[in-house]
């Protein structure tokens, strides 16, 4: 993955805590109070979201999800993760984008490594379905990070239908042999699009997929959602914990 030198991260990490840290907060695995599989909140006496339990029963979609942070509608966390892809974005917020992913990634580097299929070999992003041209805002975002690695194309189908609902047929990919692909999507809310992209990339081929995922979006008026985020969200974002395992790596 990345090969960016440690000076790197001694710049970019303080970089991202000045600018991000007080409003992003970490993802949470609390047991009994969000979903194990997308961190989100999936309302009281249930133990996962609705679409994820779904998903949960299949072998054919991400063999890993990795959650870095929460963008939360009405907050800054939120605005920024929208708000990067406009073409009237300010610097600041494509920069938090790209620190956020480039420190992760730099961090948690082995943590990507599969165990049985190494290190990613292949990246892409998930490509938006509302008929947008071109390539979409996070492939400039991500590219310096992973230029070491081959980006995989993957666009979407002629005809999309349920845009989201879990279809890979609603994207299309050459061929794969195996391949170790790193998915990386800037925000998941039910986790249809992200997924039909994995199940796209698994047909072709793919050997393994994990998915990168920046924040997951959550909304106040959810539910209990506000209750959580009042009660377990209050620190301030921490590099060292791994958007896969929920513990801190310190190094």
């Amino acid at each position: 993955m990345t090969d960016r030198p440690g000076t790197w991260l001694k710049t970019a990490q303080p970089q991202l805590l000045a600018l991000a840290a007080g409003f992003l907060r970490n993802t949470r695995r609390i047991s009994g109070v969000n979903c194990p599989m997308c961190t989100g909140m999936p309302g009281q006496g249930w133990t996962e979201c609705r679409d994820c339990r779904g998903m949960m029963i299949r072998n054919d979609l991400s063999d890993r999800l990795a959650f870095v942070t929460y963008g939360i509608k009405g907050q800054q966390s939120g605005h920024t993760m929208h708000g990067y892809k406009s073409p009237h974005a300010g610097p600041t917020q494509r920069q938090i984008v790209q620190l956020l992913a480039g420190v992760t990634l730099h961090r948690h580097n082995s943590c990507f490594t599969s165990p049985t299929h190494g290190r990613p070999t292949h990246w892409t992003t998930v490509p938006s379905l509302s008929g947008r041209a071109g390539d979409h805002p996070l492939v400039e975002v991500m590219a310096p990070i992973l230029a070491n690695l081959t980006r995989q194309a993957l666009t979407p189908a002629i005809a999309v239908q349920s845009p989201r609902a879990v279809r890979p047929d609603n994207f299309t990919t050459p061929a794969l042999a195996g391949e170790h692909i790193l998915l990386i999507d800037d925000t998941w809310t039910t986790g249809g699009h992200v997924q039909s992209a994995a199940g796209a990339l698994k047909r072709a081929g793919a050997g393994h997929v994990t998915t990168l995922v920046l924040a997951r979006w959550i909304d106040p008026a959810w539910d209990n959602t506000a209750a959580v985020i009042r009660e377990h969200l209050t620190a301030d974002f921490n590099p060292a914990i791994c958007p896969l395992h929920g513990h801190p790596l310190w190094k």
